[in-house]
């Protein structure tokens, strides 16, 4: 049996999976490598294996946020194998994953707009092509994280009708003051930004709300998307991820504007690996 995780920052999808064999899924908390100690990481597996009834397993597939570098898959794969010694494991960044999960043994442009965002040239398995991938604070264009900063800008420096403001405040549980405090503390102030997206998702009707979040997804589209599709022209590009999902009729808006080919948009790309292995 194989375990294959995608994980992102806020959750982290697993799956048992082998030839055949009906997959099973279980969900776990967000592992970021930058952020996160291996022992979480070696704990969140055992539990994943544990949940699904195969505390050993043959193989680990491993798709994660932050995992494009070395150094940082290396820290991944040792945490693995210590929940699973006798495991063959394999570490790839997530972005891998959602091109196989959008495209299978094809090419695409895979896009993810989850947490955070990135986007690569997919060629038979292979990211081939990559802009480079600046973060939350200097890049995530289109994300969860992205445009919930956004938000929080608006929402805190009052540019936000009173109404949605007080609405947001008491659904919330929370004032200005606390708010800004907490964002500032949370230890990982992406998540938190991403988390307000339910509300967004919400009012995206707001005229200001709707121009953020088309304005994030241009931006997006064009510092990522765009440059790859100059040098790989004729492919399509998919989306991964729950933020393409909620607000489709925007992105594809934006798409449309570009006139750049849209194959499709899967919100959890782990169904969709769990079947690749289950073949």
């Amino acid at each position: 049996m194989i375990l294959i995780a995608d994980a992102g920052n806020t959750k982290t999808a697993w799956a048992l999976a082998g030839a055949g064999k009906h997959p099973l899924f279980h969900r776990s908390s967000g592992i970021s490598p930058y952020f996160d100690a291996p022992e979480k990481i070696t704990t969140l597996a055992l539990e994943a294996g544990e949940s699904l009834g195969c505390p050993s397993v043959a193989s680990v597939r491993y798709y994660g946020s932050g995992c494009s570098r070395p150094d940082m898959q290396g820290k991944v794969e040792k945490a693995l194998k210590a929940a699973f010694p006798d495991a063959d494991i394999l570490v790839q960044d997530d972005l891998t994953g959602a091109g196989m999960a959008l495209f299978g043994p094809g090419s695409g442009i895979a896009c993810i707009l989850g947490t955070g965002s990135n986007a690569g040239v997919y060629q038979s398995g292979t990211i081939t092509e990559r802009p480079v991938s600046l973060g939350y604070l200097l890049g995530d264009e289109g994300s969860g994280a992205h445009i919930g900063f956004g938000f929080l800008k608006l929402l805190l420096s009052g540019a936000l009708d009173q109404p949605l403001s007080q609405r947001f405040y008491q659904q919330h549980e929370t004032n200005p003051d606390q708010l800004l405090s907490h964002l500032y503390q949370a230890p990982k102030p992406q998540a938190f930004a991403a988390s307000v997206i339910p509300f967004i998702a919400g009012c995206s009707e707001v005229p200001v709300i709707n121009s953020l979040i088309r304005r994030s997804f241009k931006e997006f589209v064009d510092i990522m998307v765009v440059p790859l599709l100059q040098s790989h022209q004729g492919l399509h590009a998919g989306f991964c991820g729950s933020i393409p999902s909620l607000f489709q009729p925007i992105l594809k808006g934006c798409m449309d504007e570009q006139g750049i080919p849209l194959s499709g948009i899967i919100p959890d790309p782990i169904t969709a690996l769990a079947a690749h292995f289950s073949q």
